[in-house]
């Protein structure tokens, strides 16, 4: 990716003169989020994106910082979302620990229920 080629000279002289100007030697990690861009075809953006992320070649949240987006506010996100879905006890057929891409049930969709194929009993 061409901006980190580009802005990490720039952070590491920044960072550097951070040190130097306060004395602190506390490490930091940088990282870059372009600005969003409007998808042309999300269909087949977000297919390809997910096609990545499963074949290896990208990971999530490499995949949300191409599309605008700060891994971290995702994550608080999904995290808070989630929490609420299940307080309320709340199934979306979106929610891929209950329900799969098709729309059915995942087999074992409650945590805390018994797996049937488990012959171990």
């Amino acid at each position: 990716m061409l901006v980190p080629q580009m802005l990490d000279p720039l952070a590491a002289w920044t960072l550097e003169a951070a040190a130097v100007a306060t004395g602190s030697t506390e490490p930091f990690r940088l990282g870059w989020t372009p600005p969003r861009w409007e998808m042309l075809n999300p269909a087949e953006e977000i297919a390809a994106a997910k096609d990545a992320i499963r074949s290896g070649l990208s990971w999530l949240s490499e995949e949300q910082r191409v599309a605008g987006y700060d891994p971290e506010d995702v994550r608080a996100g999904i995290i808070e979302d989630l929490a609420w879905l299940d307080a309320n006890e709340v199934t979306l057929d979106v929610d891929p620990r209950r329900v799969t891409n098709r729309g059915v049930a995942q087999k074992n969709a409650d945590p805390n229920a018994p797996d049937p194929a488990d012959t171990r009993r």
